[in-house]
């Protein structure tokens, strides 16, 4: 019995291989999004602390230098949030850029991967006609034997 044999699958693997190079790249840019995400959360939740911290402190009447440092440091968490947060925006606009690089890599498999089942259908059929005909052969010459 011929197996099927479909004449494109070099290129079918090719274009599995860029789709899941695609997908890979895809998942380590949302990690890296998920990570500055994270980050920056840990940022907001640090401001705050010692947000609530330094007013703590002024009302009990700190020392000035104290107070000052303080600023200091809420100055540069502020600092370090806006950075984070211009990160993200870029990680995000990477992570989209990225995810219609996938879906066009997956239209492109797929198209192929349709194709290469439509011509096997076609081989099937044509096999199952080729047995059909061989099997009416050997029964009409049976019966003209007979």
């Amino acid at each position: 019995m011929p197996k099927f044999r479909f004449s494109l699958q070099a290129l079918l693997r090719r274009r599995e291989d860029a789709e899941q190079t695609a997908r890979d790249e895809m998942m380590l840019r949302v990690s890296r999004q998920q990570q500055e995400q994270q980050k920056l959360e840990d940022l907001k939740n640090r401001r705050n602390e010692n947000a609530s911290e330094m007013a703590a402190k002024q009302l009990d009447n700190t020392a000035y230098d104290e107070l000052i440092y303080y600023r200091m440091y809420l100055d540069r968490l502020d600092y370090e949030i806006d950075n984070s947060h211009r990160r993200l925006v870029r990680l995000s606009a990477e992570v989209e850029v990225q995810r219609k690089v996938l879906v066009e890599a997956s239209k492109k498999r797929k198209t192929l991967t349709l194709l290469r089942d439509k011509k096997e259908k076609e081989f099937k059929l044509a096999l199952d006609k080729t047995f059909q005909k061989e099997i009416d052969d050997l029964v009409v010459l049976r019966h003209k034997r007979a």
